[in-house]
């Protein structure tokens, strides 16, 4: 027997600023229950995301229905049309950011999710107010010591799917325990496949395996699933994310060295008569 499920949208009310509910027209429970209605009867005939059915053989580790989004099956389907590989299956297993916060003022830098920066479309790595931590710290924490080419994923809070990669101007790193550090095993661009994981593509595949309600957070054994796929010009795309990361960096070191008091002046002498 299949299991009905549904994903809720908007169900007739926000909450604004004082934490009171307000009426809003747009209610998916409205349509939900004539959806339910029809299975039961078997007549629903066109699945969405607002009625759907599961087979008992499908659920394996998983029962919630965001997990099995006909939107996102859909475009799974989609991608699986043209050239494509599995990002398990070019890449190490995922591991999971395992650095204390337990900061010093210098020491080895910690990336944390404040750190990665949006630019138009694409994600950057912004070191400007990142965090340290003693080299001992950063020794008992060594499987999630990061390099040049690591990609890092941010799996809990509000900004799940934040995703970059770590440039060559870092020359030593770790990750906190709210990103995941995926190595690429295979010759393609890990700028290409950062830039493929915050597309449109990549962020349903990401919402898919997606875990819990109140504490969200990714499934890292689930991103293996996730497809990637292949654009003849993948090499140019990453160089050329590559660059515009050096340079981003560039900017935000003359930044750092352009500090506000340069533009105090000393006024206690100063007549402003004419």
């Amino acid at each position: 027997m299949a299991i009905f499920m549904a994903n809720v949208e908007n169900v007739g009310y926000r909450i604004n600023t004082q934490t009171k509910y307000i009426q809003i027209p747009e209610n998916d429970l409205l349509q939900v229950l004539p959806n339910f209605k029809r299975n039961e009867k078997g007549e629903l005939e066109e699945e969405s995301h607002l009625g759907f059915t599961v087979h008992p053989k499908e659920i394996k580790n998983r029962l919630d229905s965001r997990h099995f989004d006909p939107r996102i099956l859909k475009t799974i389907n989609v991608l699986k049309n043209y050239p494509h590989v599995r990002l398990g299956d070019i890449s190490h297993p995922p591991i999971k950011g395992k650095a204390p916060r337990t900061y010093v003022e210098s020491g080895i830098p910690v990336i944390t999710i404040e750190n990665i920066v949006k630019r138009n479309e694409f994600y950057f790595l912004n070191l400007t107010g990142v965090r340290y931590i003693t080299k001992e710290a950063h020794e008992k924490a060594k499987e999630t010591k990061i390099k040049e080419g690591d990609i890092l994923l941010v799996i809990t809070g509000a900004t799940i799917g934040k995703v970059t990669v770590v440039p060559k101007y870092l020359k030593e790193g770790n990750i906190c325990g709210d990103i995941l550090k995926v190595t690429l095993r295979e010759e393609i661009s890990p700028y290409y496949v950062a830039a493929f994981l915050s597309s449109k593509y990549g962020q349903i595949q990401v919402f898919k395996h997606i875990c819990g309600s109140t504490n969200m957070h990714l499934d890292p054994e689930g991103i293996k699933s996730i497809i990637i796929t292949i654009h003849p010009n993948q090499e140019k795309i990453g160089r050329k994310l590559e660059q515009i990361g050096d340079t981003l960096e560039r900017i935000n070191g003359l930044l750092c060295e352009l500090k506000m008091s340069d533009f105090v002046w000393n006024i206690k002498n100063t007549s402003f008569e004419a």
